[in-house]
């Protein structure tokens, strides 16, 4: 049935074998009762829409957009059993949240994607033994505020896509991979037997953690296995036993200061190396820009070290 009442829709006990489409115009839609389609179901609305009872299920794919007229949300429930089982990809999208309320609960076959501002959902692949593919970031394709996903799968979950500001992800699987990671603030990954952390411009060590990484640019890769982490960024710190490796290797402290020291000394037999790396690359016509972007991360790191001088604006360093 479908009803509705002023600006909220109610949508319940569908049951086709071809695929359901319903969009909420100029309000929200609550769904109270089970959508089932065989062959895809898309729900949408210009508000929210809302869990309130009921629950979506397809053996194909699954949309479910919020806030078409530029702000709501997907809310979730806090009965039990899952919101919306879809063995096709899931696609969940919404201009604000999407959890608002109460964490999204959802089986899906072995993909899915979430776009908005704050995500709370907690994802499995149905059966277990299926991988995950996941994708998060905002409508945009920018960073996610705030993200909380949990995840479970006996293969493996993979985020294709991991744009976050802050992201806290507790995974139940053998293997986690981000290929090509951006965080702007930091994120946690809880494994079954260590949790990992990677923070964006930050060299403050946190206490908990197996391992502490950063990243100057916000770009990381990340390979959790069940005892180790292979981290593309820098090892900030690390507990003495576990194995963490990181690209670039080594800790993050010292090569820093190594690069400072050079730059304070003004080592002419590095810079001279460095120019002739750079020249030889040109004559022999390979792509300089590897010794380009490492010149240019040392500038960076220069400007970490701006102390005033003996003499300058008349004064001399206490």
């Amino acid at each position: 049935y479908l009803n509705s009442t002023g600006g909220t829709g109610g949508v319940g006990n569908i049951s086709t074998q071809g695929e359901f489409q319903l969009h909420a115009v100029n309000g929200s839609m609550k769904i109270v009762g089970q959508v089932q389609a065989d062959a895809g179901v898309q729900l949408g609305a210009d508000d929210d829409v809302e869990f309130a009872g009921g629950q979506v299920r397809s053996q194909g794919p699954v949309s479910v957009s919020a806030g078409a007229d530029g702000s709501g949300s997907i809310v979730g429930q806090a009965s039990p059993g899952p919101d919306i089982v879809a063995l096709g990809a899931l696609h969940l999208q919404a201009p604000d949240q999407i959890g608002a309320g109460a964490a999204l609960e959802l089986q899906v076959g072995g993909e899915a994607s979430f776009a908005a501002a704050q995500i709370d959902a907690s994802v499995s692949a149905t059966p277990l033994a299926n991988p995950l593919r996941l994708s998060v970031s905002d409508l945009g394709g920018g960073p996610s505020a705030q993200v909380n996903l949990q995840v479970a799968s006996d293969s493996g979950v993979r985020f294709d896509l991991f744009r976050v500001g802050v992201a806290d992800i507790t995974a139940r699987t053998p293997s986690l991979q981000v290929p090509d990671g951006l965080v702007t603030d930091h994120a946690v990954f809880n494994m079954p037997a260590y949790r990992a952390r990677i923070d964006a411009l930050s060299r403050e060590p946190h206490s908990g953690y197996a391992v502490n990484a950063f990243t100057l640019d916000g770009r990381f890769s990340l390979d959790a296995l069940p005892d180790s982490v292979n981290f593309g960024a820098f090892i900030l710190t690390k507990d003495p036993d576990f194995n963490a490796v990181g690209q670039p290797p080594g800790n993050a402290v010292s090569v820093i200061e190594s690069a400072l020291q050079t730059l304070r000394n003004g080592n002419e037999p590095l810079k001279k190396k460095a120019l002739a790396t750079q020249a030889g690359a040109a004559g022999n016509g390979r792509d300089n820009s590897l010794v380009k972007v490492s010149a240019n991360w040392l500038g960076e790191l220069s400007r970490l070290d701006q102390r005033p001088q003996n003499g300058q604006d008349g004064q001399e360093n206490k």
